[in-house]
């Protein structure tokens, strides 16, 4: 369970902090915001972690995206702009592959 990131998603006007990693190390400070108990932040992690970790893979796909198949992409349209269907036929073949490369990758 990630508390940092729950709690700065369900209060994240509250002030605290962590003095480790569990809810024993949890130092609430705020006082307009009751400190949520520990029941009541596994249940938001419950649904929260997926959330976290599709953000992570989309994040991490787009990095790939932008660094390795957007290269191809461009010389793809340039071949293509350029009247070479071959080339950009080819290229095409290339991006797409490197673009199921990448999902397949990054999970």
């Amino acid at each position: 369970m990630d508390i940092p990131t729950i709690l700065n998603r369900i209060a994240p006007e509250a002030e605290w902090m962590m003095k480790g990693d569990s809810y024993d190390d949890l130092v609430w400070l705020s006082e307009k915001h009751p400190k949520p108990s520990k029941i009541e932040l596994a249940a938001v992690w419950a649904t929260l972690s997926v959330k976290v970790e599709a953000e992570r893979v989309r994040n991490q796909r787009e990095q790939a995206y932008r660094e390795e198949s957007d290269p191809i992409r461009h010389d793809m349209d340039e071949a293509y702009a350029r009247g070479n269907k071959a080339t950009g036929d080819r290229l095409k073949a290339q991006w797409l592959a490197k673009k199921d490369e990448i999902r397949a990758r990054i999970r």
